[in-house]
């Protein structure tokens, strides 16, 4: 099969009567559609390439995967951002009470303890970028959840699960279905 669309992506054989651009394809957009937030997550990941496309597609469970891993990076980035904000902000705080512990010894003193005692330098925290981080069911229950929901999917009927050959390797593809793409119409 040609695969248009690029590696891990495969164009839906099936007819879904919906556009991707009437759906409004967004990872968020089966959030309280289906019941389980692991089965919510699942298929918001495999339709986000449909909207990227704008043509339904299916995914391979590699780039579901390179998809998490992305999801994870970008996670820790902001965790770390979080912990240095946190220690900026400490250290704003300390720097603070030492110049009002300043600005009173001087007042009480006349202003002769300013002249023997070197103003203590105020603090400027950085500027530090935090990447939004999407919502997503793998950092509270791991990656497993969303293999779950997928495996739930399939056994509904709401996700075809199909071997492809990509790179001379036999590969899983999940394509959305209909069913699927109604319950977000909802």
């Amino acid at each position: 099969m040609n695969n248009e669309f690029g590696k891990g992506l495969y164009p839906v054989e099936e007819n879904i009567s919906y556009s991707v651009k009437e759906v409004g394809v967004s990872r968020n957009m089966f959030l309280r559609h289906l019941g389980r937030s692991e089965q919510e997550d699942a298929a918001g990941r495999i339709v986000y390439f449909s909207g990227l496309l704008d043509a339904w597609a299916g995914v391979s469970v590699t780039k579901i995967c390179e998809m998490m891993k992305e999801d994870f990076a970008v996670y820790e980035a902001r965790e770390k951002a979080n912990a240095i904000l946190r220690e900026n902000n400490e250290k704003e705080v300390a720097a603070k009470e030492l110049m009002a512990k300043y600005r009173l010894q001087c007042k009480m003193t006349l202003g002769i303890y300013g002249l023997f005692v070197k103003a203590p330098e105020s603090y400027t925290a950085p500027v530090i970028e935090i990447k939004e981080v999407p919502f997503s069911v793998i950092y509270v229950f791991g990656p497993k959840a969303v293999f779950t929901g997928i495996s739930e999917l399939v056994e509904k009927g709401l996700l075809k699960l199909k071997k492809m050959v990509e790179d001379g390797k036999e590969i899983d593809v999940l394509f959305p279905t209909e069913a699927l793409i109604a319950k977000a119409m909802i």
